[in-house]
């Protein structure tokens, strides 16, 4: 019996071998699927942009044997990673077009930008890796607010008049507030001011609306602050009209008719507390003081025939100077 039982289990396993050797006879036809080729024929070398500047690549594509319009595009612009590092940035896609336009939005830093063709029909995928390096590329120029009522943005100015060093090409970079934040600063235009003290991290930029303030890096123009996060009171209303540096360090605000003051160089602590007290309603000017001791000198449209000045050494009290004097 149980030799009968291995018999039958030998002839079953000669069987499965006999069929696995077996020549398959079939007729088949095949055919070699190509993908869609980039030529970055010289352009596909390392890109250096400022910030705010443009990018501008326009790769060649050839498809042996594909269906050119069947191909979409998109290019990605993701932050270098080293070794196991997670980044901090996210990824962002620039353009869903062959021929790639698009201002650089990324602080400074190394980046790698990706084409990606796909054909919708088969989806098969080719790609290109550019590496992108982003510069600061707002240290010399002139800076201009501008807008209509409804909104404002800040234009950069590159010139030879305004930045008299060898080597400059004259440049215009559009509306960088928009593409740092996303959106225009909100209402009519008021000022544009530079905060920065040699020896220390003190380089920031104030911007304000009749509704509107914001405060951005001078290196990058990144947002740092905005609206009520500049007020220690809560209760503070958000109505800027005019904004200076003053050459004592001090930071000066007219904001609702008062005067509001700090002199800090830290970002985190430049907050502006009450308003100087005292029985006055400020003009929106502002001008550096040119006596000691005085921090500011303003207009007081309760008192037209005085020129009001606020004092350095008190902050309990708005002191004013009669101009006829």
């Amino acid at each position: 019996m149980k030799l009968k039982i291995a018999y039958i289990i030998a002839t079953l396993g000669a069987a499965f071998v006999f069929n696995a050797c077996k020549k398959d006879l079939g007729n088949y036809d095949y055919s070699t699927v190509n993908i869609a080729a980039i030529d970055t024929a010289g352009i596909g070398g390392a890109r250096y942009v400022e910030r705010y500047g443009m990018l501008d690549i326009n790769p060649k594509i050839t498809y042996e044997g594909g269906n050119m319009t069947a191909l979409k595009y998109k290019w990605i612009m993701y932050p270098l990673t080293t070794g196991s590092t997670a980044p901090t940035k996210p990824a962002r896609t620039l353009s869903e077009q062959l021929h790639l336009t698009a201002p650089v939005t990324e602080t400074v830093g190394e980046y790698r930008l990706e084409l990606i063709v796909t054909d919708t029909v088969n989806q098969l995928k080719s790609n290109m890796i550019f590496t992108v390096v982003v510069s600061v590329g707002i240290e010399y120029g002139v800076m201009v607010l501008h807008g209509t009522a409804d909104s404002s943005d800040v234009d950069f100015l590159i010139t030879a008049d305004a930045v008299p060093l060898s080597g400059i090409s004259p440049r215009r970079l559009r509306g960088l507030y928009a593409a740092s934040t996303g959106a225009k600063l909100p209402g009519v235009p008021r000022f544009v001011a530079q905060e920065r003290r040699t020896g220390s991290t003190q380089n920031w930029i104030m911007l304000g609306s009749d509704k509107h303030i914001s405060r951005v890096s001078g290196s990058d123009f990144s947002l740092l602050r905005e609206d009520k996060s500049f007020y220690r009171r809560s209760d503070a209303v958000v109505a800027p009209e005019t904004f200076m540096f003053l050459n004592n360090s001090y930071s000066a605000l007219i904001n609702a008719g008062k005067l509001h003051v700090y002199t800090t160089t830290y970002e985190v602590d430049a907050l502006f507390s009450a308003p100087v007290p005292g029985d006055y309603e400020l003009a929106p000017y502002l001008a550096n003081a040119s006596a000691s001791g005085m921090v500011a000198v303003v207009y007081d449209k309760e008192r037209p025939l005085h020129s009001p000045c606020f004092g350095s050494w008190q902050y309990d009290r708005f002191q004013s100077t009669d101009r006829r004097r």
